[in-house]
């Protein structure tokens, strides 16, 4: 039996990249133990945006505004945690009442701190 000729292709896994952050830990003999933690991948803004759904200028508004992390490798190269946005997402998804009053103030001051 031959395969179907219209099958879907298999979506592509971003790319981004991936770290390992560790934690050094003093031990009682005086020595030093590095202990990697957790991989984390980090995305660019237009990976991260392609890759969870949401624009580039959110992105930064929210990270801006202290809602998510961003990690600056150099001045106008942002990368983003997909993983923590995501986690972020689910939490406004659960909690309908997340965007309280002060939490939308939060966000709307995000563009009027830069100057």
């Amino acid at each position: 039996m031959n395969p179907p000729t219209t099958a879907a292709a298999a979506p592509t896994p971003p790319e981004g990249s991936w770290y390992i952050p560790y934690r050094l830990m003093q031990l009682a003999d005086g020595s030093t133990l590095v202990k990697p933690l957790k991989p984390v991948q980090v995305m660019s803004a237009r990976e991260t945006s392609k890759f969870i759904g949401i624009s580039t200028k959110t992105l930064a508004r929210l990270a801006e505004s202290g809602f998510i992390r961003v990690r600056l490798g150099s001045p106008r190269i942002p990368q983003y945690f997909p993983g923590e946005i995501i986690e972020f997402l689910n939490q406004t998804i659960e909690n309908p009442d997340y965007w309280t009053a002060e939490r939308r103030a939060q966000y709307g001051m995000a563009r009027l701190k830069k100057k």
